[in-house]
């Protein structure tokens, strides 16, 4: 019998080594071409090999980081290193409220009131996070409006171990998440290990789909309650939440000030909603989960404070510099720039929970001192003209020009080579802008008039999208 090539699994290589092997065992089987009984039963062997095989090795790419591609299996390589991948993250804006007339009485709008955006077709919910109050005698309030809309259940505990309750409404938003026990809030945790008998504790997983779980002790480690369970989580965020200004604008509903009058009201954001953010992707999961694992819940090198810095929702990219990258600072000192979700300017809140984390979630050493700020912008204009092919609609090529310079200016972008397409002292080469336009599907041709060159960038300073004006000419 010849030998078998096992490594050649697939329809046609079956095919070869049955041929071979029905030569040698059935010498008068000669003819391969014949539609006939024989030939259909060699081909079905070899469909059902060819689909047994492709699942076999569906089966061990997905036992891999660097070949994984659902999901699901994915989060479970993830439990292994002890890393959870970032789900949903919700924007946030200001939002001004204007009176028609001021109140003779202080008017209060409710935390947990909804707003819309103008969309007629499934416009987005945000909600007040604390109430909003315009003095008497004055006109106008500011307030902050998160992307989440807030969802309650209630479930019946009977005591056993390992309870779990699985949430109905997706995608969940982690932080917000409070779960009372007959009344009474219990505590969420990472994992029951440190918890007692009488510890009232719970965790929360979420799924591929985004849907939460919320797990309770087995009466060793964690309490297992008993009686009714009560859960308030939210729902929502993404980038789709990142509105422009002035978007933010329907309240539905009667208010009142505190004599009972009732009030006229407007509302609207005069800045681009920000922070929302689309879960880790399954490249971005493959270059963090390794990485987390390098700093050991504490912040020593400056390596740590990169990744540390990045594994705050809200934040895309992170830099650290200490005296010897940038001289003009002191020693045991590191200044950490940052980029948020989208780019432009970090706010506030964000810069404050990154410091948090630097400071009490994965501490830095006692004598050495940090400072978190926003990442120095290079912007990159580009200006050019774009020759379409024949038969190509100027306006469906421009639109897909732009979302190509999007995708390149995306700062979780990964490189074939698994480096980032823009990073933190990395040049922009005209040639690589011009490669983008170039292979957008109905560009014959292309002329930049800006940039003139290659955009270098400082140390401490990362390229970001410039304006940009491409006229298309058929």
């Amino acid at each position: 019998m010849p030998y078998v090539d096992y490594t050649s699994r697939d329809f046609a290589g079956l095919g070869v080594a049955l041929e071979q092997y029905i030569r040698q065992r059935f010498p008068q089987w000669t003819d391969f071409n014949v539609s006939n009984m024989g030939n259909v039963l060699k081909e079905l062997f070899q469909y059902v090999g060819d689909t047994l095989h492709y699942y076999l090795d569906k089966q061990a790419n997905e036992c891999f980081f660097d070949t994984v591609t659902e999901r699901e299996n994915m989060l479970s390589l993830c439990r292994w290193l002890g890393y959870t991948p970032r789900g949903y993250v919700a924007a946030t804006a200001n939002l001004t409220v204007t009176l028609a007339s001021p109140a003779a009485f202080d008017v209060v709008i409710p935390k947990g009131t909804q707003v819309k955006t103008k969309d007629l077709l499934n416009p987005l919910v945000f909600e007040f996070q604390s109430d909003c109050v315009i003095k008497q005698g004055q006109t106008v309030g500011v307030a902050v409006v998160k992307h989440a809309q807030t969802r309650r259940e209630t479930f019946e505990a009977d005591g056993s171990p390992n309870q779990a309750f699985k949430l109905y409404h997706q995608p969940y938003l982690g932080g917000a998440t409070l779960v009372k026990v007959n009344g009474t809030p219990w505590m969420q945790v990472e994992d029951f290990l440190d918890a007692r008998a009488d510890t009232p504790a719970y965790t929360v997983s979420v799924d591929a789909n985004f849907r939460a779980t919320v797990l309770f002790g087995d009466g060793t480690n964690g309490m297992a309650p008993s009686g009714v369970v009560e859960i308030i989580y939210e729902t929502g965020g993404g980038m789709i939440g990142n509105v422009p200004a002035g978007h933010i604008s329907v309240i539905e509903g009667v208010f009142t000030d505190l004599a009972g009058n009732p009030v006229s009201l407007s509302v609207i954001n005069l800045e681009q909603a920000s922070g929302g953010m689309d879960p880790e992707t399954l490249d971005e999961i493959r270059w963090k989960a390794p990485r987390s694992i390098k700093t050991n819940y504490r912040t020593v090198t400056r390596e740590d404070f990169e990744i540390n810095a990045e594994g705050v929702p809200g934040v895309v990219r992170a830099l650290a510099q200490t005296r010897n990258e940038d001289p003009t600072l002191q020693e045991n000192f590191t200044r950490v720039y940052i980029v948020p979700s989208g780019g432009g300017t970090p706010s506030l809140e964000l810069i404050q929970q990154v410091e948090a984390e630097l400071r009490y979630n994965k501490p830095v050493m006692l004598t050495h001192e940090f400072e978190v700020t926003g990442a120095n912008y290079v912007p990159v204009d580009i200006t050019g003209t774009i020759y379409a092919r024949p038969g190509y609609d100027a306006s469906q090529v421009q639109t897909a020009a732009l979302e190509a310079i999007d995708r390149f200016f995306d700062y979780t972008a990964l490189d074939p080579a698994g480096e980032h397409v823009i990073d933190f002292g990395k040049a922009v080469y005209m040639s690589q802008i011009m490669a983008l336009i170039q292979n957008v599907q109905g560009v014959k041709s292309v002329n930049l008039t800006s940039p003139t060159g290659d955009v270098t960038v400082g140390a401490n300073q990362i390229p970001a999208k410039g304006a940009v004006n491409l006229t298309v000419v058929v």
